[in-house]
């Protein structure tokens, strides 16, 4: 019997000895501001988040104001409209045509690819050339 005494008087001594490190542990913590010493962690230092900066929209360009046509797209534009024809009635002749468009008989014969101005007939399309 005196083993087993022994033996619980060593199993004593070590939970007496546990509770002791157990209990310090506990006194440093309450000493240390609820923390032990061996389960401290070191908290991060909160940092300030940046305000996000708007990013702008994105927008339409700016629509040029119209301007007073050049003399070259005044040019270009007069060239680009369709021809003024004429269809020729009875009794009509190349040279009365020419004159009530203000053209020469020339141009007129020249812009249909006419030889002989008596060589013309009724219902026939004209192409009347600009004025000049």
């Amino acid at each position: 019997m005196g083993v087993i005494r022994l033996a619980g008087l060593f199993v004593l001594v070590v939970v007496i000895a546990a509770w002791v490190l157990f209990a310090s542990s506990i006194l440093d913590a309450i000493g240390n501001g609820g923390r032990a010493a061996v389960l401290q962690t070191v908290e991060p230092t909160p940092t300030a988040v940046p305000t996000p900066t708007p990013v702008p929209s994105p927008t339409a360009p700016a629509t040029p104001e119209p301007s007073a046509p050049s003399a070259a797209t005044a040019t270009a534009t007069a060239t680009v409209t369709p021809p003024q024809t004429y269809t020729i009635a009875r009794g009509d002749n190349l040279t009365r045509i020419a004159d009530s468009f203000g053209v020469t008989l020339e141009a007129l014969m020249a812009a249909n690819g006419i030889n002989d101005p008596s060589r013309i007939r009724e219902g026939q399309v004209l192409v009347i050339p600009p004025a000049p």
